[in-house]
């Protein structure tokens, strides 16, 4: 719901209120024979859970606005209370219930730098709720090196999202450019807590008060939040038309940066917080022509991902990938079309194993 009062021709107030109620539900039963071989099933029940998660959101929110022919503003704050309600019925009875309270401010700002011209800003802060497979407390073995169970303690994340745009187009050369910087930063980022038993076996007592046997090389991921997660994106594109219009240029490139943050065990040691960061870069090229009957466009995108551990050295890789694609779209007579689509895919690892380039063709034929 939300109600607008214009103060006069520049000046504006809005009140909303909002309600937003969202229910999941999770059901992991797992059967197992009552002998090796049998065919008579029955339900595993350290290994099985129903769980009933609901997520009930209100907040009210006021904003300000100004606009005039060069400005277009808002500042806006809304309190917002959260109720988190979950039940685990089965094969224990337990609950879980919540409540969070929020200040969420947001911000935006655009301002003409001409008629065509212009640059945008904005800040936003959100929340996310845990999924139900974060919260069940019920193990996942299905993959025996890899175990994992959630956590019914976690909180609500809270992401603050800054964004600024700038878009420019020359209408004399048919030229244009556009610029974008995003930045994320995460409070209580629902990540992990792993624990690894090394070189020997690890005994880890669960919730349920039951305990599991980690054999060596195997783990067991929980749940957690942490602080420390951020991710920064800078992209920008520019276009122009060449040899008197005949081909049209679009070059575009990016940076982008990503750190999340984890817990590790080893063994019986005590936790170590990792970060892995992820740093790629992005260069790609699309040009495009347009003769009497045919239309030909070719685009090529090159992008280089570092990923580099704190901690887990081993799990640190650098990889290139590359796809190109080369389109085209014939038209015989004012009836007929044949389309053709070539992509070529590359991704190139230090791990020969990884390594692989394949090409796929797509043709078309239509009738108008």
């Amino acid at each position: 719901i939300a109600f607008t009062e214009g103060l006069d021709s520049n000046h504006m107030l809005m009140f909303g209120y909002n309600l937003n109620y969202n229910l999941n539900q999770s059901n992991r039963l797992n059967n197992v024979p009552v002998v090796y071989g049998s065919t008579v099933y029955v339900l595993d029940t350290l290994l099985s859970n129903e769980f009933k998660n609901g997520y009930t959101s209100q907040s009210v929110e006021a904003k300000y606005q100004f606009q005039n022919y060069k400005w277009n503003s808002s500042f806006g704050i809304s309190g917002q209370i959260a109720e988190l309600d979950g039940n685990q019925v089965f094969p224990l009875t337990s609950e879980v219930k919540k409540v969070f309270y929020s200040v969420l401010p947001n911000v935006s700002l655009r301002y003409k730098m001409g008629m065509r011209k212009n640059i945008r800003f904005n800040y936003r802060a959100s929340n996310n709720a845990p999924s139900v497979d974060q919260l069940q407390e019920v193990l996942n073995n299905s993959n025996l090196q890899q175990l994992s169970i959630g956590n019914a303690n976690l909180d609500q994340d809270l992401q603050h999202n800054l964004t600024m745009r700038y878009f420019s187009v020359n209408l004399e050369k048919s030229s244009n450019v556009f610029f974008l910087v995003n930045a994320t930063y995460t409070q209580n980022y629902i990540t992990s807590l792993t624990q690894i038993a090394g070189n020997g076996m690890v005994e880890i007592v669960l919730p349920d008060s039951s305990r599991v046997k980690l054999n060596p090389g195997s783990q067991l991921s929980k749940a957690i939040n942490m602080d420390g997660y951020y991710s920064l994106r800078l992209f920008g594109t520019y276009g122009k038309p060449l040899f008197k219009g005949k081909l049209n240029m679009n070059v575009n490139g990016g940076i982008n940066f990503t750190q999340t943050p984890s817990k590790i065990i080893v063994g019986s040691g005590e936790e170590r917080i990792n970060y892995a960061q992820n740093p790629s870069s992005n260069l790609g090229l699309v040009l495009g022509t347009n003769l009497k009957k045919l239309d030909i466009t070719v685009m090529s995108t090159t992008t280089l991902s570092l990923v580099k551990n704190t901690l887990q050295k081993s799990s640190d890789q650098d990889y290139v990938t590359q796809n190109s694609q080369l389109r085209l779209s014939y038209n015989p007579n004012s009836k007929w079309v044949i389309s053709s689509e070539i992509t070529h895919q590359l991704y190139q690892g230090f791990t020969a194993d990884l390594n692989q380039t394949f090409v796929l063709w797509n043709i078309g034929l239509g009738k108008k």
